[in-house]
C-alpha cells in the first residue's frame, strides 16, 4: 500500500516508533535516525536474559521490525546534511 514511500523517523519515544512500525507494515521504507548513543528505546526492558543490553531490547526489536537504521549526530554539520539528504531523497538506498 505504501511501497515507494520513504519515511525518515526522528522520534525518540514509543508512540513515534510504533507509528513507524505501522507504516513499515504497510510497505513504507522507514529509516530510523538514531543518535550516536543509540535510540533511547534500546535502553528499555524487557531483555531476554534480564540484563540490560541496548542490542537485545525486545521492545526495540519489536518496534524496529521492518525498518532500517542510520546513526547520525544531529549536532554535527555533516550529519545534518546527511539527514536532509535522506529527507529530500538525495541519498540512495545503497548509501544508508
Amino acid at each position: 500500500m505504501l511501497e515507494g514511500t520513504r519515511v525518515v523517523e526522528f522520534s525518540t519515544d514509543v508512540a513515534g516508533a510504533f507509528t513507524g512500525r505501522l507504516l513499515a507494515l504497510y510497505g513504507a521504507d522507514v529509516i530510523v535516525v538514531e543518535p550516536p548513543r543509540g535510540h533511547p528505546i534500546r535502553h528499555l526492558p524487557p531483555w531476554p536474559d534480564g540484563k540490560p543490553s541496548p542490542d537485545e531490547s525486545v521492545l526495540f526489536a519489536y518496534l524496529g521490525a521492518g525498518k532500517r537504521s542510520v546513526v547520525l549526530d544531529l549536532a554535527a554539520t555533516e550529519d545534518v546534511a546527511h539527514a536532509r539528504a535522506l529527507i529530500t531523497d538525495e541519498i540512495g538506498r545503497a548509501h544508508v
